[in-house]
C-alpha cells in the first residue's frame, strides 16, 4: 500500500508516533508543513499534515543526541 502524502492527527499519531502537541509545535517552528482545509465562511475546518515534510524532519534529526552534541561541542572547543 503506498504512504499517503497527507495525514489528519489521528493519523501522524497512528503512524508516526507523533503526538498533537509536539505536531502543532514543530508545524509552529516551522519545521513540518500542513494545510488546514476548510469550507467558506466556517471557521473550523480540518488540518492535515504533510506526510513528506515529518518524514525529511524525522531523517534529519535521526541519532541526534542532545547529550552526545553538547559533549562534542565542548571537546571540539578545547575542554576535555
Amino acid at each position: 500500500m503506498p504512504s499517503p502524502e497527507f495525514l489528519d492527527l489521528g493519523g501522524v499519531r497512528q503512524y508516526l508516533g507523533i503526538r498533537q502537541s509536539l505536531a502543532y509545535r514543530l508545524l509552529a517552528e516551522r519545521k513540518i508543513r500542513a494545510v488546514s482545509i476548510r469550507q467558506r465562511g466556517r471557521t473550523r475546518g480540518k488540518r492535515l499534515f504533510d506526510v513528506a515534510s515529518i518524514r525529511a524532519y524525522l531523517r534529519a534529526n535521526v541519532d541526534v543526541d542532545p547529550d552526545v552534541s553538547d559533549r562534542q561541542e565542548r571537546q571540539e572547543g578545547g575542554e576535555s
